[in-house]
């Protein structure tokens, strides 16, 4: 018998179109070789050859060409690498989709507030974005609001009672804004003790009504409060991006919080600008403290 030849680096002969065609099986195509990532296609190099080699030591005890026999134990041969290869298919599908996970898991992570869950503002950045989108491509002229909202003495709060208390309060201040605004509205948390919601569709009244909503739930949910309240400032947004719209939304909200308990304030180009609004609105949207 002659020597067997190194076949370490020879080519893998991919099937003509015709031959593709042939004899597929129900848990449809799998990829070629020159598909697979480098190092599956590297494993499939090593079986295939070294199943050319099982196959050139073979041939001395192979059966005759065109028996029943041999076309019985090539029947076998082939269904045996079928199932091979539909493994390794398996294999390769589960850990793509494995990954697919873990990049989603490390998305929601980057958009999403760690203490509370809400959106943070990486997130609210993204959803006012697709909100633009979508608000270009309506025919309809839809009013779009925004609502600034601040916790009154919180301070004392994380003074008094500690930072643990304090983020127990800001986790239950996260779950009345969640539990009393719409699915279709957007609670995000800005940073310390400012969450924004943006509410699509909502006229400046509707978000006043809202307000109203959140300031009686929080009045009524006894000791879990620890004595907090909110302070509210309303804006029309639509239209603007977002820099502006929360900037409208924290000048209103700070004239509000004059009157601690008081309705949400309605941004008016003549309501007063506290000192470094605008500054601390463009160091929170880039993740810079204030």
């Amino acid at each position: 018998m002659p020597e067997t030849p190194n076949l370490s680096n020879a080519p893998i002969e991919q099937p003509s179109p015709d031959q593709q065609g042939e004899d597929r099986s129900p848990k449809d195509s799998y990829p070629l070789p020159h598909q697979l990532p480098l190092d599956e296609r590297a494993a499939y190099r090593d079986a295939y050859v070294e199943g050319l080699k099982a196959a050139e030591r073979a041939h001395d005890i192979m059966p005759p060409a065109g028996t029943e026999a041999r076309i019985g134990l090539e029947a076998e041969f082939n269904k045996r690498v079928r199932a091979s290869l539909e493994e390794a298919v398996d294999t390769h599908r589960h850990r793509e989709q494995e990954l697919m996970g873990e990049v989603e898991g490390q998305t929601h992570i980057a958009e999403h507030d760690t203490l509370t869950g809400l959106w943070n503002r990486e997130g609210l950045k993204k959803l006012w974005s697709e909100l633009q989108t979508r608000a270009g491509e309506e025919t309809i002229d839809k009013p779009a609001s925004i609502l600034f909202v601040d916790l009154n003495k919180f301070k004392a709060v994380n003074d008094k009672e500690g930072h643990e208390t304090g983020d127990e309060v800001l986790q239950f201040i996260a779950r009345i804004l969640k539990n009393n605004t719409r699915a279709s509205d957007i609670v995000a948390r800005l940073g310390g003790d400012e969450f924004v919601l943006v509410l699509p569709g909502a006229t400046v009244e509707e978000s006043k009504t809202i307000f109203n909503r959140l300031q009686k739930a929080l009045g009524t949910a006894g000791p879990d409060s620890h004595g907090v309240t909110l302070s509210g400032g309303i804006a029309n947004v639509k239209g603007l991006d977002l820099e502006e719209a929360l900037r409208r939304g924290d000048i209103a909200m700070y004239v509000s919080k004059d009157t601690p308990g008081s309705p949400a304030v309605e941004y008016d180009s003549s309501l007063p600008v506290r000192r470094g609004s605008e500054r601390k609105i463009s160091s929170s949207l880039h993740g810079k403290a204030y």
